[in-house]
Order: C-alpha cells, then sequence, then structure tokens
C-alpha cells in the first residue's frame, strides 16, 4: 500500500523565495461583462481543469493566476491551493477573487476572511 505524503505549512518555506518588490495588484476590467469575458474560460493554473470540477476558480488578485479554490492535485492535503499559492508566492497575504459568484478571499496567514459583497454591483445589484 503507497501512502502520500501530506503537505504542512513547514513544508512549504523551504521553496519560498523572498522578492524586495512592493506588492501590486493586478487592474480589473471596470465592468462585470468584460470580467466575465476575461476570466470565465481561464484554467487553473495548477490542473488546467477550466473549472469543469467541483472546484470553483479564483484569480490573484495580486499575480493574476487562476487556481482552484480548494486543493486540486492531492486530495490529501490538508491545506487548499489558495493558502497554498498565498504562502509560496506572496509572503501569506493574498487576496482572490471567485470568478463565479465574487467573493473575495483574504487570506494573512493563518486567518482567512470572506468578503460575501461583490466588487461589481450596479443600480440593479
Amino acid at each position: 500500500m503507497q501512502h502520500k505524503a501530506k503537505i504542512s505549512l513547514s513544508d512549504l518555506t523551504t521553496d519560498i523565495k523572498l522578492s524586495k518588490r512592493k506588492p501590486r495588484y493586478i487592474e480589473l476590467p471596470n465592468n462585470y461583462q468584460d470580467f466575465n469575458t476575461k476570466y470565465l474560460t481561464r484554467k487553473c493554473h495548477l490542473c488546467k481543469n477550466e473549472g469543469q470540477t467541483k472546484n470553483v476558480l479564483c484569480v490573484c488578485l495580486i499575480c493574476g493566476k487562476t487556481i482552484c479554490r480548494r486543493s486540486c492535485l492531492n486530495k490529501e492535503v490538508k491545506l487548499g491551493n489558495l493558502t497554498i499559492h498565498s504562502f509560496k508566492h506572496h509572503w501569506g497575504n493574498a487576496a482572490f477573487l471567485d470568478i463565479n459568484d465574487l467573493q473575495v478571499y483574504l487570506i494573512s496567514m493563518p486567518k482567512i476572511a470572506i468578503l460575501p459583497s461583490s466588487i461589481y454591483i450596479d443600480k440593479f445589484g
């Protein structure tokens, strides 16, 4: 019987390359229709699944990569893709936008906050 290794935060620290640049956020389209056109057909940066599984895609608001919200490559991983991405690429601090329901996920390890209101709101909601 073969066992898969579980990933923990201590395992991730060996892959970190610290950057001296100040983080910048990606520019989002001004309206939802342009956002939808740009991101709806994107693939997960890790598994390339185009969101066809039950995993929901999110876009990192710092680097622009699209990632499955939950773990998509190894189901035994204790941490989700957003947490791992924020730790490996953004010092444990990142913001993600859910492509389907437009919720914003803020990660400042070890805390996660979910902002339920959409960033694309007009007079009709």
